[in-house]
């Protein structure tokens, strides 16, 4: 009998929710989103839109389509909106709150990508629109904001920004926030026509810009933000425009971020991706930057110059130093006219403290994150040959001197043999240890050498007459 029970319960409870789950999730929507929301409410509104969340699905039926309609029929489509512009963003550093803001972007984002459009189904639209866009750009703000680690800026400032922990560890839910910033975007493109001018204006925009593509400690809210800044960048390239998006990004990232990331611990690798496309897109004319390229071209050679070795074996990844080498790279192909002048302050620079410098007796002793050459990686090392290229091309002179400084790596080296892998140089291969011994390198059967060796180092008259041997 209990077993029937329990059988019949669940079929009953399974037709149940299969029949009505979308008239009931309508149905309590207009209960579950007020016009106000409290802290004490965060669970309740957000159990209503992960119903909705999961009612929409990834790709819309027939069946869902009709869904959203009666949804938007009852007035559901208002709801959404009127919370998204009356909640109070006071309470963004609640992570729930945050998660809330993000399910509503998403779900909005869902419903207008599915042809019902905001202007059409909501009647306060056109008055609450700038609301709408300010309240957007808050809530992506204060993501990035509280995405940035407490311990990112340790080297240069030694301190704690007590609001900016990361909170949530959650892949899933890292990756709905990073989602935001694309719904988000999204929102504010397909409704206002001078889009970047509506976010230019924004208070925060370049604090956003930092955080989020620098600072924060969230891939997918770089990722993101990465994507959307070039998509501005790219339609802004040839528009007639008041302001123009080169005008304002590239000197500001060129001149302020870039030195914000010498100072941090976090991986800026989106940030110099993005940096050196939109060097590589800049327009040739009718937009006038008020720049010195000339002189932002000799700044990031010397921020190279003045780094130090981070990179302790191959599988390390100095992103910072390979974002400012690719930097340097699109600058002078840009702007070819500084090539011969940094050329000669960085030749020296790329070959031998970034690529070719061996240890010597002196600083095979010390710490490993301080032994040359800069390049370990073969992502740094590719970086630092591309800029070698750079500095060459087109430059007699300079193509000599770096011939100077390899034909003597090529004679004399006694790292090479015949095969091909020997022309990767990597001088960690012929490093001594911090303990100051050398192994053997197995070039077949070496280990019957090695155990003959030590039998003779064991017959006394062999010692003595060894080390009494004259040193050439």
């Amino acid at each position: 009998f209990f077993v029937c029970f329990v059988f019949f319960f669940f079929l009953f409870f399974f037709f149940f929710f299969f029949f009505f789950k979308q008239k009931t999730a309508y149905e309590i929507m207009p209960s579950l989103v007020g016009s106000e929301m409290c802290i004490r409410d965060s669970y309740k509104f957000l159990y209503g839109l992960q119903i909705i969340e999961g009612i929409l699905g990834v790709e819309q039926t027939q069946e869902e389509q009709k869904w959203i309609k009666e949804f938007c029929k009852t007035e559901g489509l208002t709801h959404l909106f009127n919370s998204l512009v009356s909640l109070s963003t006071e309470s963004l550093h609640n992570p729930l709150s945050r998660r809330c803001f993000a399910l509503l972007i998403k779900i909005i984002h869902t419903i207008q990508s599915s042809g019902f459009m905001l202007k059409e189904w909501v009647k306060e639209f056109s008055s609450s629109k700038a609301k709408m866009i300010n309240t957007i750009l808050i809530i992506l703000s204060a993501f990035s904001r509280y995405s940035v680690p407490e311990t990112v800026d340790s080297e240069s400032k030694g301190k704690k920004a007590a609001d900016n922990v990361v909170q949530i560890q959650d892949k899933k839910e890292l990756g709905l926030e990073g989602k935001a910033f694309e719904y988000g975007f999204s929102l504010i493109r397909n409704e206002e026509s001078d889009y970047f001018e509506c976010i230019a204006r924004f208070p925060d925009f370049k604090s956003l810009l930092l955080n989020g593509l620098v600072l924060s400690g969230n891939p997918f809210i770089k990722a993101a933000l990465k994507d959307e800044i070039m998509r501005i960048f790219r339609f802004y390239k040839n528009k007639q425009s008041d302001i123009h998006a080169h005008a304002i990004l590239v000197p500001y990232m060129l001149q302020t971020v870039v030195r914000e990331t010498l100072h941090t611990n976090s991986n800026c690798e989106c940030f110099y991706e993005l940096l050196c496309l939109m060097i590589k897109n800049l327009p040739k004319e009718g937009v006038e930057l008020r720049i010195d390229f000339g002189k932002e071209t000799r700044t990031i050679a010397g921020y190279i110059k003045e780094h130090k070795v981070r990179e302790n074996k191959g599988t390390d990844k100095d992103y910072l130093l390979i974002g400012l080498m690719n930097v340097l790279y699109e600058l002078i192909a840009k702007f070819p006219d500084n090539r011969d002048e940094v050329g000669k302050e960085m030749l020296n620079e790329v070959l031998h403290k970034c690529l070719f410098e061996f240890p010597d007796s002196e600083n095979r002793i010390q710490l490993a994150s301080s032994i040359p050459p800069k390049c370990k990686s073969e992502a740094s090392r590719k970086a630092a040959l591309n800029l070698l290229f750079m500095l060459c091309r087109d430059s007699p002179s300079t193509i000599s001197k770096a011939l100077e400084y390899l034909m003597p790596i090529h004679t004399k080296a006694s790292w090479r043999t015949n095969r091909r892998s020997d022309w990767a140089i990597v001088a960690e291969s012929d490093e001594k240890s911090t303990t100051g011994y050398v192994g053997l390198k197995n070039l077949g059967a070496i280990c019957y050498m090695n155990s003959l060796l030590q039998q003779f180092y064991m017959i006394p008259s062999c010692l003595l007459y060894t080390s009494d041997a004259a040193d050439e």
